[in-house]
């Protein structure tokens, strides 16, 4: 049986569309996807940024499900305290956090934590950068801090040509990453988030056609996430199984929290909408309770660990 690991990116409305002003609405409306969750004793973890963590109704609603889930540590650099000006207009580039200065990140990092621990009474022990943003000194400060685990590393999936600072390199490069849980060098467990590649032309997974799995390697991959669309539960559990064959050591699902609210975000725009997105989830639920796999926050796998 291997670990399944609910993760949720909180933080403001439809930031796809770069907002001056950024509002945090749809961490107030999160009851349908927790009740959903806990129905089929699925535990999310909520990684948290600045503008939702200050939302008190989305402290509201954190406090009242708080057995039933795992807050973590999520940081949009361009508008998480203290601030510091890297662009001429950082509500329309979004630098990534490691593009900033290092005292820069380490006194993000800090204030973060801290806000987090003092507002939900709780240690926190998970992290992934905003726009999966990760670098060494990211890393250090976060172990330094007592964090254990990060999840910001997404296997096959290159973002160098997503830019954040016009003048700098763009986003991290996870295209040849480790897809298993492993100790990065810094000391913390990094989880990635699951994926899986196939051809664009050609499936070569068990396919006993040497000729064609030659000819497969010459074409381009596409890399699937395992995340929901508005009605992809084929997907989500081809994902699944492809990592299962894999000997995949856990698996882990990601989503925003405005894709779970109407009109929050480009995904769910309409009530009909919404119901289609949602029955495709818990179809998803229970798949996964068929398939006899578990839900874990992060904190209890560390808490497994350390008893094995």
């Amino acid at each position: 049986m291997i670990p399944f690991f609910l993760t949720v990116d909180t933080e403001g409305d439809n930031i796809w569309d770069r907002p001056s002003q950024i509002t945090s609405r749809n961490t107030e409306s999160l009851y349908r996807f927790q009740e959903l969750c806990e129905k089929y004793n699925i535990k999310p973890i909520y990684l948290t940024n600045y503008e939702a963590a200050i939302n008190e109704r989305y402290q509201k609603f954190i406090k009242k499900h708080m057995e039933n889930l795992e807050i973590a540590l999520h940081l949009h650099a361009w508008n998480s305290p203290p601030l510091f000006e890297l662009t001429d207009n950082d509500y329309k580039y979004q630098p990534y956090l490691h593009e900033y200065p290092d005292d820069i990140i380490i006194d993000k990092l800090n204030y973060m934590i801290n806000l987090l621990e003092n507002i939900f009474q709780t240690k926190i022990v998970s992290h992934r950068g905003g726009r999966y943003s990760i670098n060494e000194i990211i890393l250090e400060t976060l172990y330094k801090n007592g964090i254990k685990i990060d999840c910001s590393i997404v296997p096959g999936i290159d973002w160098t040509n997503s830019k954040g600072d016009p003048d700098k390199d763009g986003g991290p490069n996870f295209k040849n990453s480790i897809a298993n849980i492993h100790i990065l060098p810094q000391g913390l467990i990094e989880i990635p988030v699951s994926t899986y590649r196939v051809n664009k032309y050609f499936s070569s997974i068990n396919d006993k056609n040497l000729l064609k799995r030659l000819i497969s390697k010459f074409f381009q991959y596409r890399t699937s996430v395992l995340r929901s669309k508005l009605d992809n539960i084929k997907e989500l559990k081809k994902i699944v199984y492809w990592n299962i064959q894999h000997n995949a050591s856990h698996l882990e699902y990601i989503i925003h929290s405005s894709e779970l609210v109407m009109n929050e975000s480009s995904l769910i725009t309409s009530m009909a909408e919404e119901e289609i997105f949602y029955n495709n989830l818990e179809l998803f639920f229970i798949f996964l309770k068929e398939q006899n796999i578990n839900s874990y926050t992060f904190r209890e796998y560390l808490h497994n660990q350390e008893n094995l």
